[in-house]
């Protein structure tokens, strides 16, 4: 079992850290060197070694052992859906 327990000081601390994220990534978004890093994602990602691995995981995911890995997957994902609840100060995670 996991149990995290934050204080009100640490909850804002972690908040004001988060939102700190965001406004940097705000102020940098259409700077130069974010612009070249986006294209040089999207130039990588139709290389025939992407492309590659793209083929690689479709015939993992119809293995036995792929068929057995997204069914634990969809087991974690229904079990996190039944178990975490949104409350007005954030998440709650049942025990």
């Amino acid at each position: 079992m996991l149990k995290i327990e934050v204080t009100k000081q640490g909850a804002k601390e972690i908040e004001k850290e988060l939102n700190d994220v965001g406004e940097v990534a705000d102020k940098i978004k259409n700077t130069k060197p974010v612009k070249r890093v986006k294209r040089s994602f999207r130039r990588w990602a139709h290389t025939d070694e992407v492309k590659a691995i793209k083929e690689l995981d479709k015939k993992f995911l119809k293995s036995v052992q792929g068929q057995k890995l997204m069914k634990e997957w969809k087991e974690f994902g229904e079990s996190l859906k039944a178990h975490v609840k949104e409350t007005p100060n954030g998440i709650h995670v049942d025990n």
